[in-house]
């Protein structure tokens, strides 16, 4: 009797009843726009697995038997891009109804980017040998497409204008359990992309899904593939951790597993040599600042790097290390030099050289102000002992500031990143710099002059 209440069938999760409103206005359309055109149409991937599991979706992908070409003539504002595999884009302007962070205003009205983009795919099949090259422009059915990707649970396909779900790989039995398993051979699968063992990760973490024996099994076996990976791409899902929320529990696991050692040998030892370090580290990942995409990457990686401020000892050493790390991670030299404004301005209220954090009325300031203010936040959550009066003095001179910043972006709303990982084509944003004057010395602790070294490590006195 025991037994059978253990091995029970699980409930099957459901839609929840007001799953419509959760569903992108602007992908439904597309979808219909396809369906009108004679065309099958789905939803699919991540924003079907969010809307089950009961987190607001992102993003919303589409699959369809129509090609891409066919895709581009019904869809307004699309364009084909792609040579491996060969998707559509469509541009479509964000509603900015919601309301502005009154303590963090984003770089863009609304808080969010001027446009979206919802990736619009034909339904593929397994690719195909064209000569001695890989064709994976080949092109199929929903089944056949389901099998093409990841984890059962983003295999799912759902009709928004009736609630179906179409599911050929178990995807739903597996959320009904809360296993993550992937989809085919997890040995082949894994070695035909390595990034799937840090999206495994990722997905358990988010989602406290247990992943299937046989797949953490392979993926164990796997590690030793992020090697070779390409470093944007893990750079990508490393952001993703940070951003999401999920990277004290991700990065414990990428510890465990020995990942670190393979996308970062120096961070892996790092972590391996000093236990209260990795202690540290884990532990400040669960206390990622208020983030937004027109923010930029430069207060996650700040973060991320935090430990680094506890190394005690041979200053060489520690700049080999942030250099090596840097590289790792890609962090770019406008990172860098955002990063090493926080931390020059930290260690000037630290060692109190500067007893406030000087606001600047000024557009070109903007950035820098509110990622240096995110970062000062999380801090004092972490170690009160040393921040949390420096964020009460702050917080009283920076709450009437945010309002200028607020007003200002509302002046001039097309300001910020115009692209969805929050980077900034063209220095837009940014303060303004002329590209023939080259900067000497060291950036004055209120932000007034340039960072000569930017991959220095931090050093906040403790």
């Amino acid at each position: 009797m025991l037994g059978w209440f253990k091995n029970r069938k699980k409930k099957a999760p459901t839609l929840p009843k007001d799953f419509a409103s959760h569903v992108d206005s602007d992908a439904f359309k597309i979808v219909q726009t396809l369906k009108k055109g004679g065309f099958e149409s789905y939803l699919v991937g991540g924003c079907v697995r969010d809307l089950l599991t009961g987190h607001s979706p992102k993003d919303f992908d589409i699959a369809t038997y129509a090609s891409p070409q066919k895709v581009k003539n019904l869809v307004s504002r699309s364009f084909i891009i792609g040579k491996r595999f060969r998707i559509v884009v469509a541009k479509r302007k964000l509603d900015h109804e919601d309301e502005p962070n009154p303590l963090f205003p984003p770089l863009v009205k609304g808080g969010k980017p001027n446009e979206k983009e919802i990736q619009i795919t034909t339904f593929r099949r397994a690719p195909e040998m064209q000569g001695d090259r890989v064709n994976e422009n080949v092109f199929g059915s929903p089944k056949d497409d389901a099998f093409r990707r990841d984890f059962t649970v983003n295999g799912l396909f759902l009709d928004p204008s009736n609630g179906k779900i179409v599911d050929f790989v178990g995807g739903m039995d597996d959320l009904a359990k809360k296993h993550l398993r992937i989809i085919g051979d997890p040995m082949e699968r894994f070695k035909e992309d390595p990034i799937r063992i840090l999206r495994a990760l990722r997905f358990s973490a988010r989602n406290s899904f247990e992943i299937e024996a046989g797949t953490l099994k392979a993926l164990k076996q796997s590690t030793p593939l992020l090697a070779a990976a390409k470093k944007e791409r893990v750079r990508e899902e490393i952001l993703k951790f940070l951003k999401e929320g999920t990277a004290q529990k991700g990065f414990r696991a990428l510890y465990d597993y020995g990942i670190w050692k393979q996308i970062s040998p120096k961070w892996h030892n790092l972590l391996e040599t000093d236990a209260e370090l990795r202690e540290f580290f884990f532990r400040s990942c669960g206390k990622m600042p208020d983030w937004d995409p027109s923010f930029g990457s430069a207060p996650l990686f700040y973060m991320f790097l935090l430990p680094l401020t506890r190394i005690k000892g041979d200053r060489h050493s520690s700049d080999e290390i942030l250099s090596a790390i840097s590289d790792d991670m890609k962090i770019s030299r406008i990172e860098k030099e955002e990063i090493q404004f926080i931390h020059q301005t930290l260690k000037g209220l630290a060692t109190k050289r500067t007893p406030n954090f000087k606001l600047i009325q000024k557009d070109a300031q903007i950035l820098r102000q509110i990622q240096f203010t995110l970062v000062l936040k999380a801090l004092a959550e972490i170690d009160t002992k040393v921040w949390q009066d420096h964020w009460q003095t702050h917080l009283d001179a920076w709450k009437p500031h945010a309002l200028w910043i607020t007003s200002t972006l509302r002046k001039n709303p097309e300001r910020g990143p115009h692209t969805p990982d929050g980077r900034r084509p063209s220095g837009e944003g940014r303060p303004s710099r002329s590209p023939r004057r080259r900067r000497r010395g060291p950036r004055r602790p209120d932000g007034a002059g340039p960072a000569s070294g930017a991959s220095s490590p931090p050093s906040v006195a403790e």
